[in-house]
C-alpha cells in the first residue's frame, strides 16, 4: 500500500523560461512532504548521448546538486510557476485545508548564491483567499491574481513591470473579489477596482490591460460578458454588454485574441456541445470563424501558441481527452474523435438522491451483476464531496444494493450545505438551485433527497472521513450522519475518522495512505479478500472519533 499511495520521487516538472533549470515536485530528505527543487541541467551534448536510451535525467544525473525551493513541514507545496524573467517561484498554500490560500513569492538569486531563499506572503491578510494567476510571458514581472476558487488557472506576466503583482482579493468584502496591484519589493497593496459586480472571470490583452470580465446573474442563473472599448481607469471606464449565456447553455471564455478584436469562447448555444469560436468583439458578437466542434463530445481543453495567442489544439472528451489539431504545424500530432450522446448537460437538474442521478448509479451496478462482472454480495459504494453524497444516498436509498458504503467528506442534509456556502459562492447560489432543487425553501424536498433523514434504512457498515476544515462540506455533515446512523443502529459497524488538519480532501501524504489503510481494511472485513497488516501510519492526523 505505501508503494501504491506514497509519494512520487518526481513530479510535477517546469523549464525556466531560459532553459537552463528544470524545477520539479519531490519529498523533502527524510520526509514525504512535497517541496519545490530546482536541478540545473546539463548541456544539449550530454542529453543528444543520452537518445535511444532508457535512462531518464534523474538516473542519469542523480540528485545531489538540486537545490530545494520551498520547506514546507507540513501539507506540502505541489502547485508553482516561474516567473517568466526566472527570478523567483510563485506557489499558492492555505492552512490545513481551509482554501483560504494566499500567494507567495520565494526569490531565486540567494538560493542560486547557495543560500537558503526567504519565502514572502504577497497576499498577508487573515481569512483572504488567492485563486487565479493570470501572467504573460510579454510581460514576465507582473501578475494579476484572482481569489475565487480553489487553484492557480490562467498566469499573464509583465517583463515592463517587473516589480508589480495584480491580484483581486475578498479582502475588503468577503463575497466579492477586488482588483488590487501589489509592491513587490514594499509589499505595499493598494486596490485598484471594486468589483462593480458579481465579476468572477478576468481577461487581460496583449498589453496587459484587463479588456473583459465574466459575471454571473444570480436572479435566473445566466452568465454575461463586459468589455471595455477604450484603456483607462478601471473605476471609471464604460463596460459594455457582449453577449449573455443563459441559464442551461453550456458556455466557456477562454481568451482574447492578440490583436484584441475577437474573443475565443467555447459555446453551446444552438448546438448539443460545445463549439470553440473566435467572435467579434463589436456589438452582436458576431461569429466569425468556427475554429473546433464535435456532435458528440463537449470541448475538453484548448492549447494557445503563446506566442500569436491563436489556438493550436483543441480536446474533445468522452473516455479520455483526444486532440484536434488547429495549427498546421502541429498536423503531426494526428487527430482522433472518439463519440458521445448529445444532450446531457441538463439531465441532472432537480435529479438528486431518489431521481435519475443516482438511479444510474444503480443501474450500473445492476448491469455489471447481469452481466457477470460484479457479486451481487460484495459491492460498496464509496465517493468523495458529491460522491460522499450518493454513498450516503446509495446506502438508503437502495439499502439491500450496497454491502457497505464510505462516505468522504460527502453531503448528509443538502439544507445545511447549502445555508454553510462560503460567501464568495453567493454569486453561483442560483446555479446550485437550478442543479439540485430548492432544499432550504422547501423542507419537504430537503427531507426527499437527503440521506440524514433515512438512516433508519440503511442495512450496511458506513466509514466516514471529513477534514475538520472544510469550507464546502463542513464537519457539521459528517458529524449529523454519523450521530444518526449510531443512534438508530447502535450495533452496526459504524466508523468516524476525522483529520484535524486537513479540508475538502486529503492532501497530507501520510493522511492519504492513512486513508488508504482503513479503507483497505474496511473493505476486507464487510467484502472479503487479502488485506496488509494493520499499521500506524507514523505523522498521520487521524482521530477516530466515538461521539459527537
Amino acid at each position: 500500500m505505501p508503494l501504491l499511495m506514497g509519494t512520487a520521487n518526481y513530479t510535477n516538472p517546469s523549464l525556466s523560461p531560459d532553459g537552463k533549470y528544470l524545477a520539479y515536485v519531490g519529498p523533502s530528505k527524510g520526509s514525504s512532504v512535497y517541496n519545490v527543487f530546482i536541478k540545473q541541467l546539463p548541456p544539449a551534448s550530454r542529453f543528444a548521448s543520452l537518445a535511444g536510451k532508457h535512462q531518464g535525467l534523474f538516473e542519469t544525473e542523480g540528485t545531489a546538486g538540486d537545490k530545494q525551493v520551498t520547506f514546507d513541514k507540513k501539507r506540502g507545496v505541489t502547485s508553482y510557476f516561474w516567473l517568466w524573467d526566472g527570478s523567483g517561484i510563485i506557489y499558492q498554500q492555505d492552512a490545513d485545508g481551509d482554501e483560504k490560500y494566499h500567494l507567495y513569492l520565494v526569490p531565486l538569486q540567494s538560493l542560486m548564491a547557495g543560500q537558503r531563499p526567504k519565502v514572502k506572503d504577497l497576499t498577508s491578510f487573515k481569512g483572504v483567499r488567492v485563486d487565479k494567476v493570470f501572467r504573460d510571458k510579454e510581460h514576465p514581472r507582473r501578475l494579476y491574481v484572482t481569489v475565487h476558487g480553489v487553484r492557480v488557472d490562467e498566469v499573464f506576466r509583465d517583463k515592463d513591470h517587473p516589480r508589480q503583482v495584480y491580484v483581486t482579493m475578498n479582502k475588503d468584502n468577503p463575497a466579492r473579489f477586488d482588483l488590487h496591484r501589489i509592491d513587490l519589493d514594499s509589499g505595499k497593496v493598494e486596490r485598484m477596482l471594486v468589483n462593480p459586480g458579481p465579476i468572477i472571470y478576468w481577461y487581460f490583452d496583449s498589453n496587459f490591460t484587463l479588456k473583459g470580465v465574466l459575471s454571473y446573474n444570480n436572479s435566473d442563473g445566466s452568465k454575461y460578458m463586459l468589455v471595455r472599448d477604450k484603456p483607462g481607469n478601471y473605476n471609471t471606464s464604460s463596460w459594455r454588454r457582449l453577449f449573455t449565456w443563459s441559464f442551461g447553455d453550456d458556455g466557456q471564455v477562454l481568451g482574447f485574441n492578440k490583436a484584441g478584436d475577437q474573443l475565443f469562447v467555447a459555446s453551446s448555444v444552438g448546438r448539443d456541445t460545445t463549439e470553440v469560436q473566435a467572435i467579434s468583439i463589436q456589438p452582436g458578437a458576431k461569429v466569425l470563424r468556427r475554429i473546433a466542434s464535435n456532435p458528440y463530445a463537449d470541448m475538453d481543453d484548448v492549447i494557445f501558441d503563446p506566442d500569436t495567442w491563436e489556438p493550436q489544439m483543441v480536446a474533445f472528451n468522452y473516455h479520455k481527452s483526444q486532440w484536434t489539431v488547429i495549427d498546421p504545424a502541429l498536423k503531426a500530432l494526428g487527430t482522433r474523435l472518439e463519440e458521445f450522446k448529445p444532450g446531457f448537460l441538463n439531465l441532472g437538474n432537480g435529479q438528486w438522491g431518489v431521481g435519475t442521478m443516482q438511479q444510474d448509479l444503480t443501474d450500473a451496478v445492476q448491469w455489471a451483476i447481469k452481466n457477470g462482472i460484479a457479486d451481487p454480495k460484495r459491492i460498496c459504494i464509496a465517493g468523495g464531496s458529491y460522491g460522499g453524497y450518493a454513498a450516503l444516498a446509495g446506502l438508503t436509498f437502495t439499502p439491500n444494493l450496497y454491502k457497505c458504503g464510505i462516505d468522504m467528506y460527502g453531503i448528509s442534509n443538502v439544507a445545511t450545505t447549502m445555508k454553510a456556502m462560503p460567501p464568495y459562492w453567493g454569486v453561483i447560489r442560483f446555479r446550485f438551485y437550478k442543479r439540485i432543487g430548492d432544499p432550504v425553501s422547501n423542507a419537504t424536498y430537503n427531507q426527499q433527497i437527503s440521506p440524514l433523514f433515512h438512516v433508519d434504512k440503511i442495512r450496511s457498515p458506513l466509514m466516514i472521513g471529513q477534514g475538520a476544515n472544510d469550507p464546502r462540506v463542513v464537519k457539521r455533515e459528517a458529524d449529523q450522519i454519523y450521530k444518526a446512523v449510531k443512534q438508530r443502529h447502535p450495533k452496526m459497524d459504524v466508523q468516524y475518522v476525522l483529520y484535524p488538519d486537513e479540508g475538502h480532501g486529503w492532501m497530507r501524504p501520510d493522511n492519504k495512505l492513512d486513508w488508504a489503510l482503513r479503507m483497505e481494511r474496511f473493505y476486507a472485513r464487510h467484502l472479503g479478500g487479502r488485506v496488509g497488516p494493520d499499521v500506524k501510519v507514523q505523522g498521520s492526523s487521524a482521530q477516530l472519533i466515538t461521539k459527537v
